[in-house]
């Protein structure tokens, strides 16, 4: 089961353009190792919507390439199997026994089920997951602008693009999903003073002298969408940005100063765990940035507040806390490119929603049916 919220608003000049997250370039195992991709700072400006093209010609080649040397496997397998005269004869490389998993020292979670075996369970019924897809709207996060190896993108439209994914796994295993946004926009539409401190968007105030009036309504809208629906968990999607391009990873944030701050901290672990997992499971060389307490943290951004805002404890600026365990996500960084090309292939989409959504399972079988 899916609750859709009541509105929606366009971005200006926005173009209805169907199914908005297709089609999208290609990435597999075989696209270029991310410690050899050198930083493209080339390109046109970042369009308002970003245009997403097929990959260079060069991923065609590698794929053909790939093409050739496994034909050329199986005729040498079949020709050893008949050289055997029926005795031990090698068997014939699968698409199943050809995943390549990358090594790691870390102690890696089992995943619940095969990611694309996704059943429904009667257990599920009743459990609530908010998923808040970070910024919509005239925010559009993080950009960047289109290089030879990846096109122009905006962090917000593939915050949606996972969570929409995430979405349908969740509903088919049986849960109740609640989304902030569902489409290119603000949650706070109409200006509403959602923190109720007598200030909205259109007086332009701004709040403590960092945090603007529209922005804490944006978040208050956002916890009380979650809120109002008695959420049992809360995750927030985001991608990160970075000044050097060669920053690249995944990072999990987390509140401990809750009274479920346990919870946070065992949910944003299994999340990073799973990110990590999964990645690596399809042949991407994941790299983690870490799990890390967002009060910790050093806010100098109004993007980072309002993050500790939203997964944050009772503060004087907003009207009520969120009242579920929660994480913010930051699954890959788009300003690499290595990361921005996996990020927006099909393959990627579906690998970071599949990781999110074994996380939420794990937690929800080790933490909310143990303690509910």
């Amino acid at each position: 089961m899916s609750v859709e919220p009541n509105r929606s608003r366009r971005r200006p000049n926005q173009k209805d353009s169907g199914d908005p997250f297709g089609p999208l370039p290609v990435w597999n195992a075989s696209s270029p190792d991310p410690s050899r991709i050198a930083p493209d700072r080339s390109g046109p400006p970042v369009d308002e919507q970003p245009e997403l093209r097929a990959a260079p010609q060069t991923g065609t080649l590698l794929k053909a390439l790939g093409v050739v040397l496994v034909l050329s496997a199986l005729a040498v397998a079949a020709i050893l199997a008949i050289s055997g005269g029926g005795g031990n004869s090698t068997p014939t490389p699968t698409a199943e026994s050809a995943v390549v998993i990358a090594p790691s020292n870390a102690p890696l979670l089992p995943v619940a089920s095969p990611v694309d075996d996704i059943a429904f369970d009667p257990a599920n019924s009743g459990i609530v997951i908010c998923i808040d897809a970070g910024h919509g709207g005239k925010d559009m996060g993080f950009q960047r602008t289109a290089t030879s190896n990846v096109p122009a993108m905006d962090e917000s439209y593939f915050n949606l693009a996972i969570a929409k994914e995430l979405e349908r796994r969740l509903v088919e295993r049986g849960f109740t999903v609640i989304m902030t946004r569902t489409g290119d926009t603000e949650v706070n539409v109409d200006d509403f003073d959602a923190n109720k401190d007598g200030q909205t968007e259109m007086g332009g105030t701004v709040v403590g002298g960092t945090m603007s009036a529209g922005n804490l309504d944006e978040i208050q809208s956002r916890i009380d969408r979650c809120n109002d629906q008695r959420a049992d968990l809360l995750i927030s999607l985001h991608v990160d940005g970075s000044s050097d391009p060669a920053v690249r990873g995944s990072r999990v944030w987390y509140s401990a100063e809750r009274e479920f701050g346990q919870e946070n901290q065992a949910f944003a672990a299994l999340v990073y765990e799973q990110l990590e997992q999964q990645m690596r499971t399809v042949g991407y060389p994941w790299i983690g940035q870490g799990v890390a307490e967002i009060a910790a943290a050093e806010h100098a951004s109004e993007h980072a507040q309002l993050q500790q805002l939203l997964i944050g404890p009772e503060r004087a600026e907003l009207k009520e806390p969120s009242a579920m365990p929660g994480v913010v996500v930051e699954v890959l960084t788009i300003t690499s490119d290595a990361d921005a090309l996996f990020l927006s292939s099909p393959q990627g989409l579906s690998t970071i929603a599949a990781a999110l959504d074994q996380a939420i399972v794990h937690f929800v079988e080790r933490t909310l049916r143990a303690t509910g």
